[in-house]
């Protein structure tokens, strides 16, 4: 197992297809994120790339939007996404 694993299983396990076919996302397989204020919904293959591509990756809990998955980019950028950690994680 990498060093990101337990991240990128996490948001694999906790990422929601959307299944109306009267949604434009239809089909999509989806992370919430919120980065400021500004919330968005990113495609999974997209959180993982950035997962190993980040700067930093830690579990931060105590988001009052259950976001506790943060990607931090080189430019110093913080991604909060919407995945729960795991039981017992760092």
């Amino acid at each position: 197992m990498t060093a990101r694993q337990e991240f990128q299983d996490a948001a694999t396990a906790q990422a929601f297809t959307v299944t109306d076919p009267d949604m434009s996302d239809y089909g999509r397989t989806l992370v919430h994120s919120m980065a400021g204020f500004l919330g968005a919904d990113w495609d999974l293959p997209v959180v993982l790339a950035g997962i190993d591509a980040a700067a930093e990756v830690r579990w931060e809990r105590g988001s009052p939007f259950r976001h506790d998955l943060v990607i931090i980019e080189a430019s110093g950028r913080r991604v909060r996404f919407d995945v729960k950690a795991p039981a017992g994680a760092a």
